[in-house]
C-alpha cells in the first residue's frame, strides 16, 4: 500500500463513506480523496470506488438524483485519457462498470431516460475532446445509436493512430450490422498491416471473421525482435481460435490448426508457452488433427529436465481439454511410438516423496496415466509393478489404483492381493497413508470381480481398531453378487461356510453382510437355510451385530422358504430391551 495516506486516515475515510447519509457528504469526501490521487494512487483509487458505490446506493430511489451525480461528478473521471498509470486506468475501468450498474438499478422507463441522457453527455464530450477513455466507455455501455456510430467513424477516419483504432474497436462492441461488416473489416485490416495495437486486436477478435486469418498471420505473427510485442502477439494468436470458435466448418478448423502448428514449428520460443499452457487455443480448434499433433509434440519433449517434464504435463492437460466432436475422432487408430515411450517414462517413474501434498513429479505421473488411458493403450495395464508397486508415495498408489479400477485387471497383480489380505489394523492418523493405499487395492479387486478378488476380500486383512471398514465389506458384497449372477455357485457356499465355521468374528460379519446382498437378489438357495439357522440359534455368544446380518439375510427369503421355527426367537429378540439384536443399552 502506498503510504502518503496513512493507514489511520485511510480507514477514517472508509468509515466516513460508510456512515454518510447524504450525497453531499460523500461528494465532499471525493474532493478530499482527489487530492491524494497523484501521491497515493492505489489507496485513493480504492477510496474513490467506494465513494461512488455509496453514491449509487444513496440514489437508488431517485433516478434524477443519480443523473445529476453521474453527469456532474462521475463522467469527468470517465473522459480522462486512459494514457495514464495502470492504477488510474484500472480505476477508470471499474468506474465504467459502476456506471452501467448504476443505470441498470432503476426501473425500465427511468433507466432508458437516464441512459439516453448519459449517452448524450458522453457524445458531447467526445465531440469536444475525443479520447480513448470515452470510446471505451461507449463500448462498456454497448448501446448502438446512429449519431454515436457517425461520430466514431469520423474519429476513426481522421485519426490514423490508437485513437482511431479505439473508435473502430468501439464500433465492434456496439454491434456491427451485416451490411456494414465489410467496411469495418476493411478499415481494421488496412490498419493492421501497419501496426499492432490492443484496440485492433480486440476489434478483430470481437468480429472473429475468417477474412482476418491471413492478415493476422502475415502482419502480426511473424518473427519480432521486440520483446514488448510478445504480449500483443499472444493476444493476436487468440484471434485465430476465436474465429475457429465462431465458424465450425471442417475446412476452417483445419486451416486454423495448420497456422498454429506452423507458428510453433517456426517460432517455438515465442509460441510454445501460449499453445502448451493456453486452454483457449488447441481445445478450441475442432479438428481431428489436434490430438495426433499434441501427442507428437509430447513425444518430442523427451528430455530428462524439469522444463520438458512440465511441457509433457501441460500437453496432457490440453489433451484432456479437447472434447469437441472432431477432436475426439482424432483418438482413433493412433500409433505414435514416441509418445508411448515418453509417457511410459513418466507413468513408471518413482516420485520419491512420501508426503500427502502433490509434487510436480506426481502431477506429471498422473497426467501420463490419464493420457495413456485416453489413447486406449491397454499395454499400460501390465505396468502395475513398475508404476504402482515401486511408487514411494502411498497416496499416489491409491490414485492410480482408482484410475485402473475403471478396468477389470485379470489376473490381479500379486501386490494387490497381498495389500488386501495381509493383516493390518490401522491406527489413524499415523497410518492414514497405508489405509488410503489399501483402499485403492480394494477398489481394484471390486472392479475385477473375479474369484481371486473374492478370496482376497473375504480374508478381511484391513481393519480399523479391530473392526472391518465399510468399504471393504461393500466391495466383498459387490464381487460376490457379480460372481453369483454369473452362475458361480461356490460363492454362497464359501460365505455360508465362513459364517458357520470361521473362528474370526470380523470375517463372519463380512460374510454375513455379503450374504445379505445375495439374499436381497434372490440368490440364496434354500438348501443353506438350516446351516444359517444353526449359526444363529446355537451360537448366542456371538456378537449381536454379527447375528443381525443373518437375520437381515433371512428377511429377504420368500414367504414359502422362511423358517417358521425362528419366529419365537424373533419375537423374543424384538421385545428385549438391551444387549441383543434389536435392543439398545
Amino acid at each position: 500500500m502506498m503510504n502518503d495516506i496513512p493507514n489511520n486516515l485511510y480507514y477514517e475515510y472508509k468509515q466516513k463513506i460508510g456512515q454518510s447519509a447524504y450525497s453531499s457528504e460523500i461528494i465532499q469526501l471525493i474532493r478530499e480523496i482527489e487530492q491524494h490521487l497523484l501521491s497515493s494512487e492505489d489507496v485513493a483509487s480504492n477510496l474513490l470506488i467506494d465513494a461512488f458505490q455509496a453514491l449509487q446506493w444513496l440514489t437508488r430511489e431517485s433516478a434524477s438524483s443519480g443523473e445529476h451525480i453521474i453527469i456532474e461528478y462521475l463522467l469527468p473521471y470517465l473522459e480522462r485519457d486512459s494514457n495514464t498509470s495502470d492504477t488510474i486506468s484500472h480505476t477508470i475501468s471499474r468506474l465504467r462498470d459502476h456506471l452501467v450498474d448504476w443505470i441498470d438499478q432503476y426501473p425500465e422507463h427511468e433507466r432508458n431516460i437516464l441512459q439516453e441522457r448519459v449517452l448524450d453527455q458522453l457524445l458531447l464530450r467526445l465531440h469536444a475532446t475525443p479520447s480513448l477513455s470515452l470510446c471505451w466507455t461507449f463500448s462498456r455501455i454497448g448501446f448502438r445509436h446512429e449519431q454515436i456510430v457517425k461520430t466514431l467513424w469520423d474519429i476513426a477516419t481522421c485519426n490514423e493512430n490508437e485513437l482511431g483504432d479505439t473508435a473502430l474497436a468501439t464500433l465492434t462492441f456496439l454491434g456491427v450490422p451485416f451490411l456494414e461488416k465489410a467496411r469495418v473489416l476493411a478499415a481494421l485490416h488496412q490498419r493492421a498491416v501497419h501496426r499492432m495495437t490492443l484496440p485492433l486486436i480486440t476489434a478483430l477478435r470481437q468480429l472473429a471473421d475468417p477474412s482476418s486469418l491471413t492478415v493476422v498471420q502475415t502482419a502480426w505473427l511473424q518473427p519480432e525482435d521486440q520483446d514488448d510485442k510478445k504480449r500483443d502477439q499472444s493476444l493476436a494468436l487468440r484471434i485465430l481460435t476465436s474465429i475457429a470458435d465462431t465458424i465450425d466448418t471442417e475446412k476452417l478448423q483445419n486451416r486454423v490448426w495448420q497456422i498454429i502448428v506452423a507458428l510453433l514449428n517456426q517460432q517455438p520460443e515465442r509460441f510454445a508457452f501460449d499453445i502448451y499452457l493456453g486452454s483457449d487455443i488447441a481445445p478450441r480448434c475442432n479438428s481431428k488433427n489436434v490430438i495426433p499433433t499434441l501427442l507428437e509434440w509430447l513425444g518430442q519433449e523427451n528430455e530428462q529436465s524439469e522444463l520438458a517434464a512440465h511441457h509433457r504435463c501441460v500437453l496432457s492437460y490440453r489433451l484432456e481439454d479437447c472434447v469437441r466432436p472432431r477432436q475426439l475422432k482424432g483418438w482413433k487408430n493412433l500409433h505414435i511410438p514416441s509418445a508411448i515411450t515418453t509417457l511410459r517414462q513418466d507413468a513408471c517413474q518413482d516420485t520419491r516423496f512420501e508426503g500427502r501434498s502433490n509434487t510436480h513429479e506426481m502431477y506429471t505421473k498422473k497426467a501420463a496415466w490419464e493420457t495413456l488411458l485416453l489413447m486406449g493403450h491397454m499395454d499400460a495395464l501390465s505396468w502395475f509393478e513398475d508404476a504402482v508397486s515401486s511408487e514411494t508415495n502411498l497416496y499416489l498408489r491409491q490414485e492410480i489404483c482408482d484410475l485402473l479400477a475403471c478396468f477389470r485387471l485379470y489376473p490381479l497383480p500379486a501386490d494387490v492381493i497381498q495389500w488386501i489380505t495381509e493383516p493390518y489394523d490401522a491406527n489413524p492418523p499415523h497410518s492414514s497413508a497405508e489405509i488410503v493405499m489399501k483402499l485403492g487395492a480394494i477398489e481394484l479387486a471390486r472392479s475385477a470381480a473375479s474369484q481371486e478378488a473374492f478370496e482376497a476380500l473375504l480374508a478381511c486383512g484391513l481393519s480399523l481398531k479391530g473392526q472391518n471398514l465399510r468399504a471393504s465389506v461393500n466391495a466383498l458384497g459387490d464381487v460376490a453378487l457379480a460372481l453369483a449372477r454369473a452362475g458361480d455357485d461356490s460363492v454362497v457356499s464359501k460365505l455360508v461356510d465362513t459364517i458357520v465355521h470361521h473362528p474370526e468374528d470380523r470375517r463372519r460379519t463380512a460374510a454375513g453382510s455379503a450374504l445379505e446382498v445375495l439374499a436381497a437378489e434372490r440368490l440364496l438357495p434354500a438348501q443353506y437355510i438350516p446351516q444359517l439357522l444353526t449359526a444363529l440359534l446355537e451360537h448366542e455368544e456371538r456378537d449381536p451385530f454379527e447375528q443381525s446380518m443373518l437375520v437381515a439375510a433371512l428377511g429377504h427369503l420368500r414367504p414359502e422358504d422362511f423358517p417358521t421355527e425362528i419366529s419365537p426367537h424373533l419375537h423374543k429378540w424384538a421385545s428385549a430391551q438391551s444387549g441383543n439384536l434389536f435392543g439398545h443399552e
